[in-house]
């Protein structure tokens, strides 16, 4: 699962970074009356009028939150005018912009038009729904997660996990519930971001038909981690990092508690 997992990252970032290398222009006029710019492109090659493009500074980070998306209205040998209308004109004369055709690969498409309500002052509908493993050294919980977006780097979620797991003739079964907060940077509800989780656990142990110990758990935990997108609704996410667990008894056989490693792959939908 986890090789499974980064062989994706590599791949997702390979066709992201195709995307991003496409040609350069330098800044020569910047109408904002009629929200246009004019680029100076010595490699003007497959640009052409009404094609779909957007421009970034070189200086940016190269994150599809930074892109100034719009068309090509006209290809006069170097010079191009391309009409803005998702980010606005926050270009300087002589700045020199990465031109990206917009429809490049199946991921760049994604990752733009996951930016359009975004670069034009709306908040963006990026609630998803998910499934996968909360895991640590020693065990292992399938989980759902729903998340909920309250602004564009903003938002709250709820994990139920369930485990179980037999030895001999003892057998351990964990019930969690987590609810969590997260902050996306610098993308919304997307890519690099922190988890903050809050939860109870339940953990019940039995040996034959004899429970031998029912233990309440409350637990908090912080998470560094990435999400990205596989298909126009389809993500994956990673996280790692670690989560306190301080039982609310004394347990006679169960050692889950103190600070534990925390980490998290999951695949889901967006709505």
């Amino acid at each position: 699962m986890k090789n499974f997992l980064l062989v994706l990252i590599l791949i997702t970032t390979s066709v992201f970074a195709a995307d991003i290398l496409n040609v350069a222009g330098k800044v020569m006029v910047v109408d904002f009356t009629n929200k246009r710019v004019e680029l100076e492109v010595p490699a003007y090659r497959g640009i052409a009028s009404d094609t779909r493009v957007c421009l970034q500074g070189s200086g940016q980070l190269k994150q599809a939150l930074d892109l100034k998306c719009g068309k090509v209205l006209s290809v006069d040998n170097e010079k191009v005018w391309v009409e803005i209308n998702k980010g606005g004109l926050s270009f300087k004369l002589g700045e020199m912009v990465s031109v990206l055709t917009e429809n490049k690969s199946p991921l760049g498409e994604r990752m733009v038009a996951s930016y359009y309500d975004r670069v034009t002052g709306e908040i963006p509908s990026k609630s998803s729904v998910a499934g996968g493993m909360t895991f640590g050294l020693t065990y292992f919980f399938p989980s759902v997660h729903v998340e909920l977006s309250l602004a564009p780097s903003w938002s709250v979620s709820a994990v139920g996990l369930y485990g179980e797991s037999q030895s001999n003739n003892s057998k351990n079964r964990t019930f969690g519930t987590l609810l969590g907060v997260t902050y996306y940077t610098p993308q919304p509800t997307l890519g690099l971001h922190f988890d903050f989780l809050l939860g109870y656990y339940n953990s019940q142990i039995t040996i034959g038909s004899l429970m031998v110990d029912d233990v309440d758990s409350i637990m908090g935990a912080a998470l560094v981690g990435w999400k990205g997108y596989l298909s126009q609704e389809l993500y994956y996410r990673l996280n790692a990092g670690a989560q306190y667990i301080s039982n609310q008894q004394s347990p006679n056989s169960l050692d889950f508690s103190s600070v534990l490693p925390f980490f998290r792959a999951e695949v889901g939908v967006t709505f």
